[in-house]
């Protein structure tokens, strides 16, 4: 199916534009580099077309992305923004699979939207929510690397806050104005909407990931305040193993390798990936994850705060 392509260009110094043109793509390019809010809202002003698809250049959606897309505004033609599914691209090295376990690019579930316990945001770490595969549901915030927007309404909500940089969360401000303005399931996610990312194989581009997602919460946490967005199983898992180790070393390590399990093993029970030797290590390279993100939530509350 035909589509209007508008790729922003968000002050490269890497040819972009000019290859993007070289394909018939149409080219809004910023002089200087601004940010993803200001690249996203560019994307969504100037687009000409009712609905407005996005998804990030590392990013390869099907062929029946648009169709699929298209399909579920059909379906639902009230909501202001419908998101979709993230899978891992291709994954063949150890980080890539281990990015299957935890995948960043996942939707936020309904109920953080109503104020949930500190109870509730604890055990969500340790038991990830289950999403339907099959049927639409309403969430808290969609994932930026694949979603759609109803462009009046979303310009209507303000659009993307230009003031939040990379890992702040831009989508989440997003849905939090729309669900506000429009209603609970203004904002949902259409299963059927997937699309593959291309995960770096390197594992120190995954923690530099963490880093700027800790660093971005960091930042939202000293402008908004609020509960601070946390991982807490790796945390957990030190200060239990240095607890009870105090009494037993050996006890102490159970304790550390049992915390950092709990997830592992929830997702071994539902997951219907080929069985390997190396998912043992997954909990390991988890807490790392967690400790990079730790480590960017500090840098992000020491920094100065820029914007309102």
């Amino acid at each position: 199916m035909p589509v209007d392509v508008l790729v922003v260009d968000d002050g490269s110094i890497d040819g972009t534009d000019t290859l993007a043109k070289s394909y018939g793509f149409s080219v809004f390019r910023h002089r200087a580099n601004r940010g993803i809010s200001a690249a996203r809202n560019s994307g969504l002003q100037n687009a000409l077309s009712t609905i407005v698809a996005y998804c990030d250049d590392d990013c390869t959606p099907p062929l029946d992305w648009t169709e699929r897309i298209l399909a579920a505004w059909k379906d639902h033609p009230g909501s202001t923004i419908i998101g979709g599914m993230v899978e891992v691209d291709h994954p063949q090295t150890f980080t890539q699979r281990y990015l299957v376990f935890r995948n960043p690019l996942v939707p936020a579930e309904s109920a953080l939207a109503n104020d949930p316990s500190f109870w509730y945001r604890l055990s969500r770490q340790f038991r990830p929510p289950r999403f339907s595969t099959t049927d639409v549901f309403p969430v808290y915030s969609v994932v930026g690397a694949n979603m759609s927007m109803h462009r009046a309404r979303a310009l209507e909500a303000g659009g993307f806050d230009e003031s939040l940089v990379f890992g702040e969360g831009e989508e989440v401000a997003l849905s939090i104005n729309v669900r506000e303005r429009f209603g609970k399931y203004a904002v949902i996610v259409d299963p059927r909407v997937v699309l593959a990312h291309r995960f770096d194989p390197s594992i120190l581009k995954t923690w530099r990931r963490s880093f700027a997602y800790g660093r971005g919460a960091g930042e939202r946490w000293r402008k908004r305040a609020g509960w601070p967005s946390l991982p807490v199983v790796g945390p957990t898992a030190v200060i239990g193993a240095v607890i009870v180790g105090s009494f037993s070393w050996f006890l102490g390590l159970v304790a550390g390798v049992a915390t950092l399990a709990m997830p592992w093993a929830f997702w071994i029970s539902r997951t219907t990936e080929q069985r390997r030797a190396g998912m043992l290590a997954y909990p390991f390279a988890a807490l790392t994850d967690d400790l990079a993100s730790l480590i960017g939530f500090a840098r992000g509350v020491s920094r100065k705060v820029s914007g309102p």
